[in-house]
């Protein structure tokens, strides 16, 4: 039996079908075991379910939690100061920042005066994972598993956290479209114009996301073969930055079927320019004499493409489908976020915030806005100016100091998220 879940601001229902029965499964092992969940376990894996109120997304949980007197019922407060309350209670119990990673913030919320800091947990997570990755710990340590701080202040709206500035961002790649931008237009003439978007979209976010990590402020930039500062290459950097690994695969370094990856695609960007040309005929021929320029254009494009296909297919095939495999299989990665490549002013790689497949209105990360480890957080963090304060865009993964390299406790700040 599938489960329906009615995603907030989607007009149609989504199944989630595996995830749904996956956590109950699980609700009913940890009743059975007496293991009961912690309080963060227990909103991630079941905030993708519905409830007739939003304090219930709380409230009805206290049953399955190991603590349940954390959290007191009060139907007369408001959805908002429930979830800041909660939040506060995780920090104060866990002495980590972890909820943190919770806080998918998007530009139009239902509860605008929610701080940034705190998540929407009436919200359905942008990324479907499933229920191991949302119960996994976290495995990252950039703040060298420093614990929060009693030094840690909240004032209603606002927290006073300790954090080491890294820099800011300097550059964006392209985001990953909606799913409402891959809808097929009605019109049957940008059908064929459609298409080709769609096969070529792969290998134009992959160029746009090269460019941004060769790419360098003084003018002169890298390429993929130079060197990163944990003395890997650009490539390498970006293929662990990609799959948010913290070391190299056998498989990749074995076959180094990334690098061939690459490959293809400026194989395809070669492609599409020869291709390209072939749409002058149909420029300067009238609708009615298409089919004449098809004549002309479908011999020329087929001996292009086969041609191509023979000699990718001789040369990449089978570590293309070592590459797809390694792609499809599930990262135990528990990013709760859509994401695009980007590049901080220190030339460091990274996956920073931004709209994607699974959530349109995710608000993106710009360039200038500034990166942060918190003490006791496992990430850095994109954090923005709000006047003297800042608010919390996102969490981020930077390749090379995911383990500590580059927080420096003493260099610690207060820094004031709203």
């Amino acid at each position: 039996m599938a489960f329906l879940c009615k995603r907030p601001g989607m007009e149609k229902t989504t199944k989630h079908s595996i995830f749904f029965a996956g956590v109950l499964d699980l609700a009913r092992e940890r009743i059975q075991t007496s293991s009961q969940f912690d309080l963060l376990e227990a909103l991630r894996c079941f905030q993708p379910f519905n409830a007739t109120l939003h304090v219930d997304k709380i409230y009805g949980l206290l049953g399955l939690l190991k603590t349940p007197h954390y959290v007191h019922i009060d139907y007369a407060m408001s959805p908002e100061r429930l979830y800041e309350v909660v939040c506060l209670t995780i920090i104060e119990h866990t002495q980590c920042l972890d909820v943190f990673l919770d806080c998918c913030r998007t530009q139009h919320s239902q509860f605008p005066n929610l701080p940034s800091w705190v998540p929407d947990w009436s919200t359905t997570p942008p990324l479907g994972t499933s229920v191991r990755t949302t119960t996994a710990q976290e495995r990252f340590s950039a703040s060298r598993n420093t614990k929060a701080s009693d030094s840690i202040n909240s004032v209603r709206g606002k927290i006073t956290v300790p954090g080491h500035f890294l820099g800011t961002i300097a550059d964006v790649g392209i985001c990953m479209p909606s799913s409402h931008e891959l809808q097929p237009p009605r019109n049957r003439i940008l059908y064929f114009r459609w298409v080709l978007e769609i096969l070529t979209l792969p290998v134009t976010i992959l160029e746009s996301w090269k460019a941004t990590v060769t790419r360098r402020d003084d003018g002169h930039d890298a390429t993929l073969l130079s060197r990163y500062t944990t003395g890997e290459t650009l490539m390498d950097a970006l293929y662990h930055t990609l799959y948010a690994t913290g070391g190299p695969s056998p498989i990749f370094e074995e076959e180094n079927s990334f690098n061939l990856m690459i490959d293809i695609q400026e194989w395809l960007l070669e492609l599409l320019q020869v291709t390209g040309k072939l749409r002058y005929p149909f420029q300067i021929t009238p609708l009615a004499l298409w089919p004449l320029a098809w004549l002309f254009c479908f011999p020329a494009f087929f001996l292009v493409t086969y041609w191509y296909g023979i000699v990718a297919t001789w040369r990449f095939l089978r570590p293309a489908l070592r590459f797809g495999i390694e792609m499809g299989k599930e990262n135990n990665d528990p990013c709760r976020q859509t994401w695009t490549i980007g590049r901080t002013d220190c030339n460091l790689i990274g996956r920073f915030p931004a709209p994607g497949l699974t959530s349109a209105d995710a608000l993106p990360s710009r360039v200038g806005d500034a990166i942060v480890i918190f003490k006791g957080g496992s990430r850095p963090y994109v954090i923005r100016r709000a006047g003297d304060c800042w608010r919390l865009v996102g969490s981020a993964y930077i390749h090379g100091i995911m383990y500590g390299a580059a927080f420096r406790e003493e260099q610690c700040v207060d820094i004031e998220l709203v």
